[in-house]
């Protein structure tokens, strides 16, 4: 019902593209300069700290860290050094002119979103902190005064362009203590923004529309800015490319949330969110989103909320546990920092081969949306297959009640062979060949039932009964009408019990055995209907293969002359004398003295053929109720009847 996206490597391309960064100029007053491309022309200091800020390390002479990092440090041209040193890092510029080493780092904090190195640079003798982080954070920790008027206005166009930017601050000091993280961030001044984009896989806005044709509602969690994941919400189709979007941000001054239009932010300020149309969107901070889970306002827009910005691992979680309160809710993504809402969701599937992957249920090595596509599409044809194994089972049940009833009430019974045929071959196969149907190519805008005692399940059991009854109450009202019939005598007296199995030998035992097997059969192709969740009938090669071999022995059984092979299950058969007597050549084969006066249960010719028909008749009166009415008429009055309690939403 409701799928949450994690953004970047999940509906977008994995790897960040370095897009350029974006100095500072101090002339006069603090602004911003030209967009570099690359860093050959930027500030010796924004040069060496984009080169030093980060974590990243070699492993085989394969750089190995977090993708951003690892594109900002290729970006730069430097290298790190391959000799062991006292520092935790030393660093070579692109020519192996220059040095730098790093003497203390605290890694990027998903709760902070900031890091910070401390580096020397020999060739100063100074010593260099660098804090790099989301430009909201950078801004609240710079010296205000280094802050450019405009830096809200560059940094949200940016964002709005589909940017990942990143902020990068500088201090100057005489030494490193044993500072704290906020000891070595606090009294720094801006240098710039770290430009990234991302581009959004091939694929992914036609699975979005196919995930919305599904009945599935969208949503996107991600610890990016609000901006880039309204632009790749429109570009994806996660949202209408035409949708206004409502961006929720908390203000402290007023210490509330206040809604803004993202594209016309000065003419619609504060917006009043409740009094909104019914097609606008709206977004949500980390912030934003903390304020109303503390205010217990978030269930009030829970459903209307289609991103969720700069969330952290733990907001995720418990944005993920919300959506699970309201429907079935599946997670995706590919990072470190979804795996908490992965392993909370229903189903979560991990595109990674790394930690993610060992907390989620799922995991694909396809990094695509299609992955979540095809999930549905087999978790929805795997529950209309497994309501089908227990619908068939059910029936044959039913029949086997029938035929005991009728068993007890003739004092007959089926051969000994033809149980061992039942239970062995009919049933275990038909109940494994049922399983083998494959889901739908395409979703459908409803999801399959799962009661087992639902009204369509109901409908469908119930009558198929009636119809099974009906058509073996005519075969034995058939038989009884024929002048040639006659009824099984049942003396109790003259009876061994260990020969049970003769009892058959009747014509009430022959034609309830055998109108028997033909519903056995068949209940197995009637619920092989593909409807909306599993291919077509003719599709599961397995199931229609057995229906027809099955019924063609049946058949056989019915229409053939005294032969081995009926023989062997005593259907239209006799003692030897018996046949010969009758016009007919024994099969060559040991036959047990028949248990009855007439020393036979041949039909004549005539009867098979009506028997049959009937039993045609019995196959193709099922198949048509199961798919003309328990899916079609009385499906749909059934949905309107007993409405599923479906859960409201935009998709």
């Amino acid at each position: 019902q409701l799928f949450c996206f994690d953004k970047t490597g999940t509906l977008t391309k994995e790897g960040l593209d370095f897009y350029g960064a974006q100095p500072i100029l101090q002339k006069g007053s603090v602004q911003f300069d030209q967009r570099q491309d690359t860093t050959d022309y930027l500030p010796y200091l924004m040069q060496i700290g984009l080169a030093s800020c980060h974590a990243v390390t070699t492993l085989n002479d394969q750089l190995i860290g977090n993708p951003v990092d690892i594109e900002m440090f290729r970006a730069t041209g430097w290298s790190l050094s391959p000799r062991p040193s006292e520092f935790v890092d030393s660093l070579i510029s692109p020519k192996g002119q220059q040095h730098i080493h790093v003497l203390k780092r605290y890694e990027f904090s998903h709760a902070r979103m900031s890091m910070s190195v401390a580096i020397l640079d020999p060739a100063t003798n100074k010593i260099h902190i660098f804090v790099k982080g989301a430009y909201e954070k950078i801004k609240d920790l710079a010296n205000p005064a280094s802050i450019p008027s405009d830096y809200d206005l560059v940094t949200s166009n940016q964002a709005k362009e589909g940017g990942y930017v990143l902020a990068i601050a500088h201090r100057q000091v005489d030494r490193v203590e044993d500072w704290s993280r906020e000891e070595m961030e606090q009294d720094i001044d801006l240098l710039g923004l770290v430009i990234f984009k991302n581009q959004l896989k091939p694929d992914t806005a036609e699975n979005m529309a196919e995930l919305k044709r599904g009945d599935t509602r969208t949503i996107m969690i991600t610890g990016d800015t609000a901006l880039t994941g309204i632009y790749i919400a429109r570009q994806c189709a996660l949202a209408q490319p035409s949708a206004r979007f409502l961006l929720g941000d908390y203000d402290q001054g007023l210490g509330r949330v206040v809604w803004t239009d993202v594209d016309e932010p000065e003419l619609f300020g504060d917006v009043n969110v409740d009094e909104r149309p019914e097609q606008v969107e709206l977004a949500v901070t980390g912030k934003a989103f903390e304020w109303l889970v503390e205010q217990d306002l978030i269930r009030n827009y829970l459903l209307d909320i289609r991103v969720f910005a700069r969330m952290t691992p733990a907001g995720k979680v418990q944005c993920v546990q919300l959506h699970m309160e309201r429907g079935v809710t599946a997670m995706t993504g590919d990072g470190g920092n979804d795996c908490g809402a992965l392993r909370a969701a229903h189903v979560g599937i991990a595109m990674s081969d790394a930690e993610a992957s060992i907390v989620s249920p799922f995991s694909t090595s396809h990094r695509s949306v299609a992955s979540c596509v095809e999930l549905i599409r087999e978790g929805r044809g795997a529950l209309a297959t497994s309501l089908t194994g227990y619908k068939y089972l059910i029936l044959y049940g039913q029949v086997m009640m029938m035929l005991k009833i009728f068993t007890f009430y003739f004092s007959v019974s089926m051969s000994e062979n033809i149980w061992i045929a039942v239970d062995v071959f009919i049933t275990v196969f038909l109940t494994w060949a049922v399983s083998q149907s494959k889901a739908a190519s395409k979703l459908a805008p409803q999801r399959p039932t799962a009661q087992l005692l639902g009204p369509q399940t109901l409908a469908s059991g119930i009558g198929l009964v009636a119809i099974n009854w009906l058509f073996l109450s005519c075969a034995f009202a058939l038989l009884f009408k024929q002048e040639w019939f006659r009824c099984n005598e049942f003396d109790a007296r003259a009876v061994d019990m260990s020969k049970w199995m003769l009892l058959s030998d009747n014509f009430e035992g022959e034609v309830l055995a055998l109108a028997c097997l033909f519903q056995f059969i068949n209940n197995a192709a009637v619920f092989n209907f593909g409807y909306k969740f599993r291919q077509s009938f003719y599709k599961n090669y397995t199931l229609v293969i057995l229906w027809f071999f099955y019924l063609a022995i049946t058949s056989y059984w019915v229409l053939a002359d005294p032969n081995r092979f009926g023989c062997m299950f005593r259907f239209n058969c006799g003692t030897p004398q018996v046949l010969q007597s009758l016009g007919y050549t024994p099969p060559s084969m040991d036959i047990t003295a028949y248990n009855t006066p007439l020393g036979h249960n041949v039909m004549p010719v005539e009867f098979r053929w009506k028997f049959w028909g009937l039993m045609m008749g019995n196959v193709v009166t099922a198949l048509a109720y199961e798919k003309f009415i328990v899916l079609g008429v009385v499906h749909h009055f059934l949905a309107n009847k007993f409405p599923m309690n479906r859960l409201k939403k935009t998709l």
